[in-house]
C-alpha cells in the first residue's frame, strides 16, 4: 500500500509563536496528526486547510496526538465529536487527554513544591504570575 504524502496545515497560536503544524494524510480514512489549540482562529485555519483538499472536519477518521501540549491536543475532543474520528494517544498523553483538570492540578502542585524547595524566599513574588500563567494555560486547553 502506498500512503499519501502528509499535507502540512499551519495553525495560529495564542502563545506568541507564529504557527504550529498539523499534518493531514488524505485518503480513504483521512487522518490528522495534531489538532492545534482550541480556539476559533485555529479551527478556521484547520477548516481552511482541510478545504484545500476537498475535506471537512466531519470527514476525519483518525486523529493522532504527538504529545500533550495544548498546541497539539487542544481541539482533539471537539474534532472527535464533530467527525466521530478515533483519537489516538500514547500512554504518556492519555491522562492529559481524558483528565486534563487532574493533570493540571498535578503539574501545579509539582511546580509549587519546586518553588517552595528552591526559591522559598521568592515564592510570594512568583505566586501571582504563576497562578495567572496556569489559568491562561487551562483556558486554552
Amino acid at each position: 500500500m502506498i500512503l499519501p504524502n502528509p499535507i502540512r496545515i499551519e495553525l495560529p497560536t495564542v502563545f506568541g509563536m507564529s504557527t504550529v503544524n498539523s499534518y493531514l494524510f488524505p485518503g480513504n480514512e483521512p487522518t490528522l496528526i495534531d489538532t492545534g489549540e482550541d480556539n476559533a482562529n485555529a479551527l478556521q485555519a484547520l477548516e481552511d486547510g482541510l478545504g484545500t483538499q476537498g475535506l471537512v472536519v466531519e470527514a476525519l477518521a483518525h486523529v493522532y496526538i504527538a504529545h500533550a501540549h495544548v498546541d497539539r491536543i487542544g481541539m482533539a475532543s471537539s474534532l472527535a465529536k464533530r467527525s466521530g474520528a478515533t483519537v489516538h494517544v500514547s500512554n504518556l498523553v492519555y491522562d492529559w487527554a481524558v483528565q486534563p483538570e487532574r493533570s493540571w492540578q498535578i503539574r501545579k502542585e509539582a511546580y509549587l513544591l519546586a518553588l517552595e524547595r528552591y526559591a522559598p524566599a521568592k515564592l510570594k513574588l512568583y505566586m501571582n504570575a504563576f497562578t495567572a500563567m496556569f489559568a491562561t494555560f487551562e483556558e486554552c486547553w
